[in-house]
This record gives C-alpha cells, sequence and structure tokens, in this order.
C-alpha cells in the first residue's frame, strides 16, 4: 500500500512537473525561493568569499576520483570566487590525473543525520560532459543522496538517485529523471532534497519533484558535496587540441547554500 501511495504521489508530482515547464514557463524565470518551515541550521551567501574555515576542497576519503583508474583531481585552485558567487571550475591538468576541478566538502563543519539542504548554482552547459553534482554521502556509512546530477548531453535534464545498503551491497533504490525545456546552463536556479526519518524528497526552484518512502533511508551522518567534474572516466589523450581548448576550462557557480532542519 505504502509503495502504490508513493507511486500515485510522485505521479501527480510529475504532472504539476510537466505543466510548469511545458506550459506556464515556471522553470524559464529566476526564484528567490527560500525553505523557511523549518529551523534554518546553516546559510553561506559568500558575502566575503570562500571560508575555508568551514569548507574543504576535498572530500574525506581524498582528492582523486577512483584511485584505481584516476581520471580526475580536485584542487583548491580550482575554487575561485569572483563577481559575487564561487566558482568550480574544471580544466586540464599538467600533470596526473589529466583532469583537475573544484568542489565544495562540508564535512569538516557541516556533517548530520537529516536536513534540507538547497543550492543556488548556475550549472555548466554540456550537461554530462562535466557531470555538475549535488549529493550528500557518509564517513562511515554506505548510503548516498544525490540531490542532483548533469548526465545527459546537454543541460536541460537531471537526475536525482537514493543509494541504499541492500544485501550487502550499495544499491540504487530509487532515481528519477527530470527533462526541461529550458536549459538551466543559462540561469541560477536553486535545487534542493530534504532528507527526514520517513521520506527523501527532491526540489526544483522550490517545486517538489519526487519523493522515496521505504525501508532504505540513510540515518547516519552525511556531508555535503558540491562539484564540477568530466564524464566518467574521461582522458584528453587523443582528443583533438581544438576541441580541448573549446571544452576547458569550464566553470559551474555556486551563489548561496542554506540547510533548514526540514523544509
Amino acid at each position: 500500500i505504502q509503495r502504490t501511495e508513493m507511486q500515485m504521489r510522485n505521479a501527480l508530482l510529475k504532472l504539476r512537473f510537466l505543466y510548469l515547464d511545458r506550459i506556464s514557463g515556471y522553470f524559464n524565470k529566476t526564484h528567490e525561493v527560500k525553505q523557511v518551515d523549518g529551523r534554518q541550521i546553516f546559510n553561506d551567501s559568500f558575502a566575503f568569499g570562500i571560508n575555508w574555515g568551514w569548507w574543504h576542497p576535498n572530500e574525506h576519503w581524498g582528492n582523486v576520483k577512483d584511485a584505481e583508474n584516476p581520471y580526475i583531481i580536485w584542487l583548491a585552485d580550482q575554487v575561485s570566487f569572483k563577481d559575487n558567487v564561487v566558482h568550480l571550475t574544471t580544466d586540464l591538468n599538467d600533470g596526473n590525473p589529466k583532469i583537475k576541478s573544484g568542489q565544495l566538502c562540508s564535512w569538516k563543519f557541516l556533517y548530520r543525520t537529516y536536513g534540507a539542504y538547497f543550492a543556488t548554482i548556475k550549472v555548466p552547459p554540456n550537461g554530462g560532459r562535466y557531470w555538475f553534482s549535488m549529493w550528500l554521502i557518509g564517513k562511515e556509512c554506505r548510503e548516498e543522496i544525490d540531490v542532483f546530477e548533469m548526465m545527459d548531453s546537454d543541460s536541460k535534464g537531471f537526475t536525482v538517485t537514493l543509494h541504499g545498503w541492500v544485501d550487502g551491497e550499495k544499491k540504487i533504490v530509487f532515481s528519477r529523471h527530470f527533462r526541461l525545456r529550458v536549459d538551466l546552463s543559462e540561469s541560477f536556479h536553486r535545487y534542493g532534497v530534504d532528507w527526514q526519518k520517513d521520506h527523501v524528497a527532491w526540489y526544483l526552484d522550490g517545486i517538489k519533484l519526487c519523493e522515496y518512502r521505504g525501508k532504505h533511508i540513510p540515518d547516519c551522518d552525511m556531508g555535503l558535496i558540491i562539484n564540477n567534474a568530466v564524464s566518467r572516466g574521461f582522458k584528453p589523450d587523443g582528443i583533438p587540441e581544438s576541441l580541448l581548448k573549446e571544452m576547458f576550462p569550464m566553470s559551474g557557480l555556486v551563489s548561496e547554500i542554506d540547510v533548514f532542519e526540514s523544509c
């Protein structure tokens, strides 16, 4: 019964999303949406630049992705502040791995169970080429909540995912893809997730997109990661130099991050 109710609820949410996207043009506009139902825990609008006392440029396990087949390294130099926003910049690297980029990680200061996480972001163009992502993951627990991942060939679509620990393995227990008429790289949008004991719900510009209710909701401390990257396993070897100059450098922008107890 619970699964059927969740399916019906998500079907109605998808219909509303389609109406807002294709008929009303809601996502064509910039929305200053604040989730205020729950008590605010944290806000960073980067008024004074990047506070490295809070943020860390590396994930807690290190700064190289896929240690057995490294293809990208995250460096503090790839996180910059200009024009009142944070730039996470992917570029060619002189050393190994061949790609470097920037990210913001919260595990030094904001590492907790449950909460509503929102960020105002302008993603880079070309979607999955840079795989811009916002996600939650823990140091000890194996679960993961992907607030959004840009995985399409362009920046008109994204995927939200919940990874659970099932039968001794990390598996996708819930995932939805959202395709829009608007190119999300053309302006700032507010992406979010409300992670609570009984549900996980995903948001875009204040609109609930979908939700999961079931037995695989993480109940462990997690930290927030926002990063720019490249498609998994990308290697620049053999790619014409003219194309590489077109591809790099490329930045995604972050203007504000909020965390609430709930929304």
